[in-house]
C-alpha cells in the first residue's frame, strides 16, 4: 500500500503546483478511507444491552403483531381468535421487556465488577450543581453513604479508619475534664463515655457481623474503650483491661454491636408483621440488654483462672448484671484502689519491685492485700465493725461485693471505710518514703497528698 501510494502520489504530477496539491490531497484522502473507513451516522444508535436472545424475542413479537393486524383486517375472524392473538402479543412483549431488563442488570454488574477490580486512576467526575460551576468528585475504592464509609468488599475497615481518630479526639477532650481526683461523678463520666461510644456504634446493625470477625478493628476499638473505662473508674493504665471494663460496667464493643443488630432485626420483624411498632418493643431492648450481659459473663467464665484481672473477675462475676444496672453508689479514686488491690498495698508494691516483701506494715501479716486490709488487719478493727455487721460471718471479698451492689447502706459503709483506711495507708507510705528516700533525697510527706486531696 505504501509503494502504491508513493507511486500514485508522485508519478505524473503536473508542473502546476495548485493541481499537484489538489491531486495529492485527493490521493491521501482515498488512502485514509481505505485504511480507516469513515462511519456515518446510523439510523438508530447502538444499544449496549442488545443480544441474540433479545433479537429473537423482538422478531417473535413483531410476528405476533403482524398476525394480529392481519386478523383484524379480516372481518371473518372471531373474537376468540383475536383474544388469543392479543394474549400472545402481550406475552411476547412481556418476555421482551424482561429480557431487556435482565441484560441491563447483567451488563451493569459486569461493569461494576470491572471497575472494582481495576478502578481508573486519577479520574475525576465534574457534577454540575445549579447554574454555575462544578464539583470535582474523585473516583476511589470507597464511598461515604449516610455516614458509613463503604468499600467494594464491605469490610468496613475504611469506615473505622476514618471514624476512630474522631472518637479518640472526643475521648482525649474528656480526659482533661475527668481527672482521677475530683471532677464529675461516675454517672456523668459514664454519660460522656456513652456519647463517645454512640459515635463508634453508629450503623451497628449493618456492620456488626462483619466487624465481629475482624481482629484489627476489635483491637483498635478495644483501646478506645479501655481509655473511656479508665476515665469512669478513675484508674491508671496499670490496671488490667478485664478489671477496667468490669468496674466501669462497659459491655465489650462487639457484644453491644450485636445487641443493637438483634434489637433492630426484632423491631423490623414486628413492624413487618403488625404494620407498626407494638408497645412491647421497649421490653425487647431490655431483654437484649440482659442477654448481652449474659454473653459477657460467659466470655469471662471461659477465661483461664490466672489471667490478668482474675481478682476483680472472681469478685464481680456472679453479680455482673446487678453491678452494671445498679442505681446507687459511685466509684471514687480510693474505692477503685481497694476494689483492684492497687497502689498502697504491700503485695502490689512488692509485685512492681517497690518493696522487698509483701508483709503488712501494721500487723506484720505475710501478705498485705486489699482483702486483708478490708477484712482481717487488726489495725482497722474499730473502723471495720460497721462493715462486718453487713458482711456477716463469711469474711470474703466476694461477700463484700455482693453486699455493696445490693444495698445503698452497705455501699455507704464500705465507701467511708475505704476513704479512711486508704488515707492512713497513704500516710504510712509517705512516712516510709521519708525515712527511706530513694537516692538519698528527702521526700516531703505533703508531696503525696497534694494530688490526692479532694478539692
Amino acid at each position: 500500500m505504501e509503494a502504491a501510494a508513493a507511486f500514485s502520489a508522485w508519478s505524473g504530477i503536473p508542473e502546476d503546483a495548485v493541481l499537484g496539491t489538489e491531486r495529492m490531497n485527493r490521493i491521501l484522502r482515498d488512502i485514509s478511507d481505505v485504511s480507516m473507513p469513515r462511519k456515518g451516522l446510523s439510523r438508530r444508535p447502538a444499544t449496549y444491552w442488545w443480544n441474540q436472545e433479545i433479537a429473537d424475542l423482538r422478531r417473535s413479537c413483531n410476528a405476533c403483531r403482524r398476525r394480529l393486524m392481519r386478523a383484524r383486517a379480516k372481518r371473518s375472524t372471531s373474537r376468540e381468535s383475536l383474544r388469543e392473538l392479543w394474549d400472545a402479543l402481550r406475552e411476547a412483549r412481556r418476555s421482551l421487556r424482561r429480557a431487556i431488563v435482565r441484560s441491563k442488570i447483567k451488563l451493569w454488574a459486569e461493569l461494576v465488577d470491572d471497575l472494582d477490580r481495576d478502578p481508573p486512576r486519577g479520574c475525576r467526575l465534574a457534577l454540575l450543581i445549579g447554574f454555575g460551576g462544578g464539583v470535582v468528585v474523585s473516583i476511589g475504592s470507597a464511598v461515604k453513604y449516610l455516614g458509613l464509609t463503604l468499600n467494594s468488599r464491605w469490610t468496613f475497615r475504611d469506615h473505622f479508619r476514618l471514624l476512630l481518630p474522631k472518637a479518640w479526639g472526643m475521648a482525649m477532650a474528656l480526659v482533661r475534664l475527668t481527672a482521677n481526683i475530683g471532677g464529675p461523678g461516675e454517672r456523668r463520666r459514664r454519660l460522656y463515655a456513652t456519647a463517645v461510644m454512640s459515635v463508634v456504634l453508629y450503623g451497628a446493625p449493618i456492620w456488626a457481623q462483619t466487624v465481629a470477625g475482624d481482629r484489627e478493628i476489635l483491637r483498635d476499638v478495644r483501646r478506645l474503650q479501655r481509655q473511656l473505662a479508665l476515665r469512669i473508674i478513675r484508674g491508671y493504665r496499670t490496671f488490667s483491661h478485664k478489671s477496667e471494663v468490669i468496674l466501669s460496667g462497659m459491655v465489650p464493643f462487639d457484644i453491644v454491636a450485636n445487641r443493637l443488630r438483634r434489637s433492630y432485626l426484632r423491631r423490623r420483624m414486628i413492624i413487618t408483621r403488625d404494620g407498626g411498632i407494638a408497645p412491647r418493643v421497649s421490653s425487647i431492648l431490655v431483654e437484649e440488654r440482659r442477654r448481652s450481659v449474659s454473653r459477657w459473663r460467659e466470655r469471662l467464665v471461659d477465661l483461664p483462672p490466672g489471667c490478668p484481672g482474675a481478682f476483680v473477675r472472681g469478685a464481680f462475676l456472679g453479680d455482673l448484671g446487678i453491678w452494671t444496672e445498679r442505681a446507687h453508689g459511685a466509684l471514687t479514686y480510693r474505692i477503685t484502689q481497694v476494689l483492684t488491690g492497687h497502689r498502697v498495698f504491700e503485695s502490689y508494691l512488692h509485685k512492681i519491685r517497690r518493696r522487698e516483701s509483701p508483709i503488712c506494715l501494721f500487723c506484720r501479716a505475710a501478705v498485705d492485700t486489699a482483702a486483708h486490709t478490708l477484712l482481717f488487719c487488726p489495725a482497722w478493727a474499730e473502723r471495720r465493725s460497721g462493715l462486718l455487721e453487713i458482711v456477716g460471718v463469711d469474711r470474703t471479698f466476694r461477700t463484700v461485693v455482693r453486699a455493696i451492689v445490693r444495698s445503698p447502706e452497705a455501699w455507704s459503709v464500705f465507701a467511708d471505710f475505704c476513704e479512711v483506711v486508704m488515707r492512713k495507708e497513704e500516710d504510712e507510705c509517705s512516712r516510709e518514703r521519708e525515712l527511706n528516700p530513694p537516692g538519698g533525697a528527702l521526700i516531703s510527706p505533703s508531696y503525696m497528698h497534694s494530688s490526692d486531696e479532694e478539692p
